[in-house]
């Protein structure tokens, strides 16, 4: 399949750049000797065009690259090396994207100067609004404010009602991978017989 039977505009075909001959052309179909690489910038160029905003979608969901890694069941790394603008991925890294984020494929293709659609942006704050309404749930000590806090929920979900599993924003600081968890500091009794 190619990008271009996508029935996608023009500017959000991403150009592929082959091992044979290094050149870059317009919604080229992935073949044998190709691979999802960095491109080499143009001559006369100082920089490659980004051709996609993987990240930039990701940041305004507010979904970390730990939680895109668990939905896309690969590694950290791997979430970290596609987020690259300059990276040209195959279809279906973007598919697994768009099924991860639950946007439009042409959200993750548009060319980076377009702000994100009405829509996205909409779905984006209404998330971040609830993950600060279920932190505020959790942590309030007034119940004048829990009830507020609520009834604010409520409202959120006539509006968008899959924010229902939303979690709030993480406590405290995170902990790095080279730190030890709670259990670490636990103490054990060990009986030997």
């Amino acid at each position: 399949m190619r990008v271009s039977d996508l029935g996608l505009p023009a500017t959000a075909i991403a150009p592929v750049v082959t091992r044979n001959n290094g050149k870059t052309n317009q919604g080229q179909q992935i073949s044998e000797g190709t691979t999802s690489q960095r491109l080499q910038p143009p001559e006369g160029d100082q920089s490659p065009k980004p051709l996609h905003r993987l990240a930039q979608v990701r940041i305004r969901q507010g979904v970390s690259r730990r939680t895109m890694a668990r939905r896309m069941k690969v590694d950290i790394r791997t979430v970290r090396e596609e987020e690259d603008p300059t990276r040209d991925l195959p279809l279906s890294a973007l598919y697994r994207w768009q099924r991860a984020l639950q946007v439009p494929l042409i959200e993750l293709l548009s060319d980076i100067e377009e702000p994100l659609s009405a829509p996205v942006l909409k779905r984006a704050r209404l998330l971040r609004m609830m993950k600060t309404v279920r932190a505020i749930q959790l942590r309030a000590k007034q119940p004048v404010v829990r009830q507020l806090a609520e009834l604010l929920a409520e409202q959120l979900l006539e509006i968008m009602p899959e924010l229902a599993d939303v979690s709030p924003w993480p406590m405290g600081r995170r902990r790095r991978s080279s730190d030890c968890g709670p259990t670490a500091d636990r103490i054990f009794k060990v009986r030997f017989r």
